[in-house]
């Protein structure tokens, strides 16, 4: 996903200044909440965990024992393929050891999915850490944005700190074109789930009031 666009046009909402920004007003909240998000970008991103790659994957259950191969996770698989079908993992063909466990005692190799992030892959991903105890981090697909300030709580002190609590309704502003792709919102429903109701469900953010006007906690 491309978020340079999408900074650029937050900086616009800072544009047109005059008023105080100490004020309470849907304004003030509003761009507090744009701070935020630009400050914070995790804050304003929609992702999903990232799959584990390199990963090898038997590509059909057919070969393994029928007692022993249950339940196979033909959910990660489907996931895997949706993924390598929009771009974002590649799939190549190999063999690998079969596992006594799991295969006849007659099969010494069995022939596997190799799956890999692809630049695509990588771009989309955010947290991801290295090495053997590392994380996949997390499959980003979209970006929010704010569409109103619905209301707040009445600003108080607490701790030395003018706090309020801001209920906003968010947007989609830059959805991954993958994202939509229909074998991905099959693999993935928490997706299409959330690009069909993120503007449905109002979201809350805790301010608080500086020498400088309203930023978030």
């Amino acid at each position: 996903m491309k978020f340079g666009a999408l900074a650029a046009a937050f900086v616009l909402v800072f544009m047109g200044c005059g008023s105080d920004p100490k004020a309470v007003t849907n304004d003030n909240f509003r761009n507090a909440i744009v701070a935020d998000f630009m400050k914070n970008p995790t804050h304003a991103k929609l992702c999903v965990p990232a799959l584990q790659t390199p990963y090898e994957m038997v590509p059909s259950p057919t070969n393994l024992v029928p007692e022993k191969a249950a339940p196979f996770d033909a959910v990660a698989r489907a996931q895997y393929d949706a993924l390598a079908s929009v771009g974002l993992l590649t799939a190549a063909r190999k063999s690998a050891p079969a596992l006594d466990r799991i295969y006849p005692r007659h099969m010494t190799s069995v022939p596997v999915n190799e799956y890999r992030q692809t630049a695509l892959g990588v771009s989309n991903t955010s947290g991801a850490t290295p090495g053997q105890f590392g994380s996949p981090g997390s499959l980003c697909y979209a970006m929010l944005g704010v569409d109103a300030v619905q209301n707040w709580t009445e600003p108080g002190d607490l701790l030395g700190q003018r706090l309020t609590e801001v209920s906003y309704q968010p947007k989609l502003v830059d959805v991954a074109a993958w994202a939509r792709n229909p074998k991905v919102e099959a693999a993935f429903p928490q997706i299409a789930e959330s690009l069909a109701t993120i503007g449905k469900t109002p979201r809350k953010i805790d301010l608080h009031l500086t020498n400088l006007g309203w930023e978030s906690m």
